[in-house]
């Protein structure tokens, strides 16, 4: 038995973090005589070899002459699994027997597991020890029991121990192992299945925590490789210092007893910088690992790769490649699947997965612990337990909290603190905020090395400034310093140093805390910590430094922090930056008076927030500069004399600058795209010098005030798409010939004092969105353009049609909005060729009037009108018939839930007392009274209201009908009601009589009626009909059905 040092270990795990640590994986029991030299020497071999268990054997383990039974006891008690070598003369030794009874005993209390290999040994002659039958009282086990009884030492207690510990384990499912066993084989077998049940409850691999579950997970990956690959490669992906390399050894170490060879090749990326020929001394010791010999004569990187293909392509082989950072190094020693066995897998740690997408790995992203994990892992390092000593508790979540669950970082820092008092800890963290620790930084810094110098400058600028901002707004900004950011940001990502999280569908940039400290530690570092060489200032204090004693220097690049209003300063300092590229300030008291204030010409970002000036420094001429931003400014022109075009300005964003009046020019910025000026309470007008930007893309005037004309040039903006005139409550038009702004997709003109949009606003073919504020605005527009159609042929253009803008729902606080009403009387709208294509998508339509009109069928697109519930078709002499495929869905089918009201007037081509009512009304008279018997059975029958149908002569001049109804009980009427009122425009000169069909759901119905209408002793109901302003009118012949749920599909 024989013990080897092994690393101090706690938990795995938070949830096992209660469990006390064992300090052996296997203790191995066996008789030395019997298999010292040959079964348990190969056995105990093949343990260590897997790198994975360490093994208490007593014959290598114990001192000579020492009292060793203490140690011994105490050894089995701390492994995890006894493997008991039952052997022929195991029995025979009463130390073997003593260490049988312990481990049996650990097993029952202390979470022993025991593994028992017969050795040439059958089990039922250990188990005959306590048989009383003479006959199988016989053999080794037995004879040695029979002697150690002889013996006055041993008490008959003793040895009933022994006995049952034997008949214990001859009582398990063991491993035989007999003289026609292949002991290399069962070897191998049997280390490949006590090597994975110790790996699936690993209990510590070099202190490490949470490894359990990445390690399952990790395991889940390969396995998923595995089954659609012949060999699986896998990349683990991650920071510096987050654990790559340790997850890598411990699937490693618990896995690589189950291939036919296995390398693990560290430092890969340290190892080529050191060595000169690093590539082929890598392709060496692979080699070597897994063969077992010396490759001396491979002579150049070719030869290695050669070696390789043809020595390792039928080996199940496992590859760990270490901190790979070129593509060259896994070309070199992993380039093809053809170079392994099948079932081989080769691992690739690394911080960059570009060649790792490039050769499409399967790519497994390691995470940080999670916040009870980080404090096990530094406590385990500070105090040598998993839980801090109390007074340590709250600075060790402190630590746990700045290192941000690294566990590079808390490994450090524990070594660092785990002998300081706790106020040095204090002090420690204090300086760690100004200061990180060399060790940490050093490591981080590695990936930040390889990137060139503008993905460097890239990364400095997130860390300083824009960390946790969103991807879009960062790219747009920087992109503006000539970055081009989106394949800079895309670099940062493949090394680690930066991930895009996902927030409420806003995508993110995240740095870990501790590389964010690394940048702005590089940044002071750089200036030699004095802050006026900073490149980046981004501190309050450090700024107001820099002003109160006029530090600045032409070292600093960009400055972004926020200003205290409340606190006065000068910003002289300003102008000896004179390599100021980007500037990003906010909050300013206002000064009248802008000299001895300059402003570095080299600004290509120039972001202020409250510019507390009227007016720009005289001297100030930005020709880099890409983008203006100076909201809630004292402003009150840009540029008061003529200065170059300012060719590479893209963006001015004035917004809220209440004080800005005009912008006199603007063929001083040719090239502009966004031009924001919303809540310039000030601008009257806009200068017509505007038609010069042809690439204006987005003009916003929301909520200027002032405003009350734009000019007839901003017609020829063609690059248009957004034009914003919320709010411009004194704009009373737009501008005619709008059909040139040819890109315009977006109009908004809700709270604006417009109320009419030019005709030549139809033919814009991409506009797909105008926001309005009353629906009369819209609803004249159709009417006109319907009637312009019809006498010109002209009509929204085809982008308009598909777009559709026009019975889109509008969004935001004007959402109900909707075009719901339309009235087209009296058109002359005389055939389904006077109808635009695009009326049948005015699906918000739910009111209708086309009477009037000499149309002898139906518009072809009126069943796209989804919505529709009333279409009057009154007066409308031409129209022969309705069919019921023509008619919108909402009107031709109730629904079971069907809880709205519907009606359709149509006209007659013959006089109404010769006119025959539709056969589905079950009930009709003649007149304009009805009466029906009710059914007994209605109750158990589910009423979902009522179908009606009356006529009105040619001579109505009243707009409004009315149709009583009555409930009746035998003899007496119990309830009468004005059930509705319906109301049918005025159309002088009416020559024909009308039919109206009108649908009354029961919820529509007072509820007392519908109370009545459930009473058993109702039995009849009276329809009324009638004219409530023009008693001349007479209406008739009527019919009424009572519509049951089962009554729907007929309908």
């Amino acid at each position: 038995m024989e013990s080897k040092p092994t690393f101090p270990s706690s938990s795995s795990s938070s949830s096992s973090s209660s469990m006390k640590p064992k300090k052996y994986d296997v203790f191995l029991s066996f008789r030395g005589e019997d298999t010292r030299n040959n079964f348990t020497s190969h056995l105990s071999s093949a343990l260590y070899k897997i790198g994975l268990l360490s093994i208490f054997r007593d014959d290598k383990a114990l001192e000579k002459g020492k009292d060793i039974w203490p140690e011994l006891k105490n050894s089995i008690k701390d492994s995890q699994y006894a493997v008991v070598v039952l052997s022929e003369n195991y029995a025979t030794s009463s130390w073997c027997l003593r260490e049988l009874a312990k481990i049996v005993k650990c097993a029952r209390n202390e979470s022993l597991k025991i593994r028992t290999i017969f050795y040439h040994v059958n089990p039922s002659n250990v188990r005959s020890m306590k048989s009383t039958n003479k006959r199988k009282q016989k053999g080794s086990f037995w004879e040695a029991m029979e002697a150690h009884k002889q013996n006055p030492s041993n008490s008959e207690k003793t040895l009933e121990k022994w006995r049952n510990a034997l008949v214990t384990v001859a009582n398990q499912c063991g491993y035989p192992v007999d003289a026609h066993t292949d002991e290399a084989i069962f070897i191998k077998e049997f280390i490949a299945k006590i090597s994975s049940e110790l790996g699936a409850s690993i209990r510590t691999i070099g202190g490490l925590f949470g490894m359990t579950s990445r390690l399952k997970e990790l395991d889940s990956y390969v396995l998923q490789s595995s089954a659609i690959n012949n060999v699986c490669f896998i990349g683990i992906h991650g920071m510096g210092g987050i654990g790559k390399s340790t997850l890598a050894r411990a699937y490693y170490k618990q896995m690589s007893c189950k291939f036919d060879g296995s390398s693990f090749l560290q430092n890969i990326r340290e190892v080529c910088k050191v060595k000169a020929n690093d590539l082929m001394d890598l392709q060496k010791q692979l080699l070597s690992d897994i063969l077992k010999n010396d490759f001396n004569d491979i002579g150049h990187d070719d030869n290695g790769i050669d070696m390789i293909r043809t020595r390792l392509r039928f080996k199940k082989v496992l590859v760990v490649l270490d901190d790979v950072s070129k593509l060259e190094q896994l070309n070199g020693l992993a380039g093809e699947d053809e170079w392994f066995g099948s079932g081989s897998v080769i691992i690739v740690t690394t911080r960059e997965d570009s060649f790792l997408k490039i050769r499409r790995f399967t790519i497994y992203r390691v995470e940080c612990l999670n916040h009870s994990e980080a404090l096990q892992l530094f406590s385990s390092k500070a105090f040598g337990s998993i839980e801090p000593l109390e007074e340590y508790k709250e600075l060790s979540k402190l630590v746990v909290e700045y290192a941000s669950c690294l566990p590079l970082a808390l490994t450090v820092l524990g070594s660092l603190l785990g002998s300081k008092k706790p106020s040095e800890w204090e002090s420690a963290l204090r300086r760690l905020r100004k200061c990180p620790e060399k060790e940490i930084v050093e490591k981080l810094k590695i990936s930040f090395e390889d990137l060139n110098e503008t993905d460097q400058r890239i990364f400095l600028d997130i860390a300083c400034f824009f960390n946790g901002f969103d991807t879009n707004y960062v790219i747009q900004i920087l992109d503006s310093c000539g970055f081009d950011t989106e394949y800079g940001i895309s670099n940062l990502i493949d090394k680690s140093l930066l991930s895009i999280n996902d927030e409420y569908g806003i995508r993110k940039i995240w740095m870990h805390d501790l590389l964010q400290e690394m940048g702005k530690d590089i940044v002071r570092k750089e200036s030699g910590n004095e802050l006026g060489k900073q490149s980046r200032i981004w501190n309050t204090d450090d700024l107001y430094h820099i002003l109160e004693n006029k530090e600045g220097t032409n070292e600093v690049e960009a400055i972004v922090t926020h200003l205290d209003e409340t606190k006065e300063c000068s910003f002289e300092a300003l102008s000896s930056m004179k390599k100021l590229r980007f500037d990003g300030l906010d909050d300013c008291d206002g000064l009248d008076d802008c000299g001895g204030l300059e402003l570095s010409n080299n600004l290509q970002y120039l972001a202020w927030s409250g510019f507390p000036y009227n007016k720009l420094p005289s001297g100030f001429r930005p020709h880099k500069l890409v983008q203006l931003k100076l909201w809630f400014s004292n402003i009150e022109q840009l540029w008061n004399n003529c200065i170059k075009p300012l060719i590479d300005l893209k963006v001015i964003d004035l917004s809220c600058s209440q004080s800005f009046s005009t912008f006199e020019d603007f063929t001083v910025v040719p090239n502009l795209e966004k031009l924001i000026l919303f809540g310039c309470r000030k601008l009257s007008e806009i200068h017509p010098s505007i038609k010069h930007l042809k690439r204006l893309f987005l003009l916003d005037l929301g909520y200027c005030t002032s405003l009350q004309k734009l000019p007839e040039e901003i017609n020829d903006l063609t690059s248009l798409q957004t034009l914003r005139l919320n709010g411009c409550c004194t704009l009373g038009k737009l501008p005619d010939n709008l059909e040139q702004l040819k890109s315009l997709r977006d109009l908004d003109i809700i709270g604006s004092g417009i109320t009419h949009l030019p005709s030549s606003i139809f033919l814009l073919e991409k506009l797909e969105f105008v926001h309005y504020h009353t629906e009369e605005i819209i609803k004249s527009h159709i009417r006109e353009n319907i009637i312009g159609y019809h006498t010109t042929s002209e009509c929204f253009s085809p982008g308009i049609i598909e777009s559709g803008w026009f019975c889109r729902e509008p969004r935001g606080l004007y959402s109900r909005l909707l075009l719901t009403k339309l009235d087209l009387i009296d058109c002359n709208l005389s055939g389904p060729e006077a109808f635009p294509q695009y009326f049948g998508k005015l699906v918000s339509l739910r009111y209708l009037d086309l009477s009037k009109n000499p149309f002898s069928v139906l518009p072809p697109g009126i069943n796209g009108l989804s919505r529709l519930r009333c279409l009057r078709l009154e007066h409308c002499k031409s129209l022969r018939c309705l069919e019921a495929e023509l008619l919108p869905s909402s009107l031709q089918v109730i629904p079971s839930n069907r809880r709205t009201q519907f009606e359709i007037v149509l006209p007659l081509d013959h006089p109404r007392s010769d006119y025959e009512l539709p056969a589905w009304f079950l009930k009709q008279s003649s007149t304009e009274r009805i009466s029906i018997k009710l059914d007994p059975n209605r109750p158990n029958r589910r009423l979902k209201g009522f179908a009606m149908v009356f006529c009105f002569d040619a001579n109505s001049s009243g707009n409004d009908f009315c149709c009583d109804i009555r409930v009746g009980c035998s003899e007496t009427w119990k309830y009468t009601m004005v059930a509705c009122k319906i109301s049918i425009p005025i159309i002088n000169s009416r020559r024909l009589d009308h039919l109206f069909l009108l649908y009354m759901p029961c919820d529509k119905l007072h509820t007392e009626c519908i109370n009545q209408l459930k009473s058993p002793s109702c039995d009849k109901l009276e329809f009324s009909f009638y004219s409530n302003k023009n008693n001349a009118c007479t209406c008739g012949p009527c019919g009424v059905r009572l519509v049951y749920k089962e009554d729907i599909e007929d309908m």
